[in-house]
């Protein structure tokens, strides 16, 4: 396997692996505790949601 391959499948894996734990978590939680995840997964979106302009610009730079 190519190092490009092989760099490009760890990089997919290690945050699919997150969000399918945390699938799992939320699928098995009692519903107080489902809350308290969501909670903790909830403000990564506003995080990704100030760096996606960065991001952008960025990428036009380019």
């Amino acid at each position: 396997m190519s190092r490009f391959l092989a760099t490009t499948s760890h990089d997919i894996r290690t945050p699919l692996h997150a969000v399918l734990g945390a699938a799992d978590l939320l699928r098995t939680a009692e519903p107080g505790t489902r809350r308290t995840y969501l909670d903790v997964i909830d403000p990564g979106r506003d995080r990704r949601r100030r760096a996606d302009p960065v991001a952008d610009s960025e990428h036009r730079a380019r």
